[in-house]
């Protein structure tokens, strides 16, 4: 059948040409031809086929060398990346992009892709300020005109999963960045779990479909800049980042501004000790690429880590009560305040209830003359 398949797509392309060639026109070059639809991937399998198959590679489009081994850095599917405003997010997915349409290496990173094409929707920089910013950065990039042709940008997110759907059945991509996630989530709530992932959901479903990396562009939370990076830093439910098989945190390095920190605090398929427990550290050139330094912090140094422990005073948990206490009008009550931990936290109710007592224990939370929930006087 694969054959027939393949012989018919010939066929087609054939007949084009010879269609062209008639009316005394140039057939399409291989970057201007349709691309066929993205074969569709069996649902079911048994074990004893996985058996008898090879070892499969990671599917990456940037991959790193450690002891020996190659790691999936950016892997196919979907990842996050989330930072406090005015720390280059958006430039450092600019350079990712540019990157990946030039087949250079990317923090040192080798390419490992296959179209070299990337989509970047871009929700919060008009046109203007992207084109400065790629006529910029090329400076230093270097991409050529026909490589330049690669990176299509796109302004707006209506419609945002269709536009995209079209363009990668018409030429397939690398890479497709979303920037940012808040804009192209109407409707649903970053705070509930079971919104997060159905928004997520579909961006994952299209990087499966056809085999590329989507990275969302997210928001940490406030005053997170100032302690250790975490993936509990990330704003909204902890679905941002269970969903997603990587999450990057990015920041400005407090002891030296002009310095950036990219840190792994999630990433599925690379070991924690060489990517999940330390920042590169990455210098920023005067067209505004970034490069690693070759040094590394390690994450408990990223930040002031009294600020969230001083004296034994906060935990994770006692940190997710709060934030669904400040996300929610108070007084809240019992059941609201259960489902509200059950959404954010994306646990059970058992866990829910657990969360409430522990809080309650620690004294980071009280009930009023009425019975509801109230955030205690020393963790206002």
């Amino acid at each position: 059948m694969a054959e027939e398949n393949t012989n018919t797509f010939t066929q087609q392309v054939g007949n084009e040409i010879e269609r062209l060639a008639g009316r005394g026109e140039a057939p399409p070059s291989p970057q201007q031809q349709v691309s066929p639809m993205p074969i569709i991937e069996r649902e079911y399998y048994t074990a004893d086929e996985f058996l008898a198959e090879d070892y499969e590679p990671v599917p990456r489009i940037y991959q790193d060398t450690r002891g020996g081994k190659d790691y999936p850095v950016i892997p196919v599917g979907l990842g996050i990346i989330a930072g406090v405003g005015g720390c280059n997010k958006s430039t450092l997915l600019r350079q990712l992009a540019m990157s990946v349409v030039s087949g250079k290496p990317f923090l040192g990173w080798e390419y490992t892709g296959k179209h070299r094409s990337a989509i970047y929707v871009s929700t919060e920089d008009p046109k203007p300020v992207a084109k400065n910013y790629i006529k910029t950065m090329n400076e230093s990039i270097c991409m050529s005109a026909e490589e330049a042709k690669r990176l299509r940008f796109i302004f707006s997110s209506d419609d945002i999963l269709e536009k995209l759907d079209n363009q990668l059945s018409q030429a397939p991509a690398d890479l497709v960045i979303i920037d940012a996630f808040i804009d192209v989530i109407s409707g649903k709530q970053q705070n509930s779990a079971s919104d997060t992932r159905a928004a997520m959901g579909p961006f994952a479903s299209l990087a499966f479909k056809y085999n590329c990396t989507v990275i969302l562009l997210h928001h940490t939370n406030k005053g997170t800049d100032n302690i250790p990076m975490s993936r509990d830093n990330v704003a909204g439910s902890q679905a941002l980042v269970n969903k997603p098989r990587f999450a990057i945190e990015f920041r400005v390095n407090k002891t030296d501004k002009e310095l950036r920190l990219f840190g792994f605090v999630k990433h599925n398929y690379c070991p924690q000790l060489y990517y999940q427990d330390s920042a590169m550290v990455l210098s920023m050139d005067e067209n505004f690429v970034l490069n690693s330094t070759g040094q590394r912090v390690p994450f408990e140094e990223t930040g002031d880590n009294g600020l969230r422990k001083k004296d034994g005073k906060y935990d994770n948990v006692l940190v997710d009560v709060l934030k669904v206490m400040r996300n929610n009008p108070t007084p809240i009550s019992y059941g609201e305040l259960k489902k509200a931990i059950m959404e954010f936290r994306d646990k059970g109710e058992t866990t829910a209830e657990n969360n409430i007592k522990h809080a309650v224990q620690k004294g980071a939370i009280k009930k009023n003359e009425s019975g509801n929930y109230i955030i205690s006087h020393d963790y206002e």
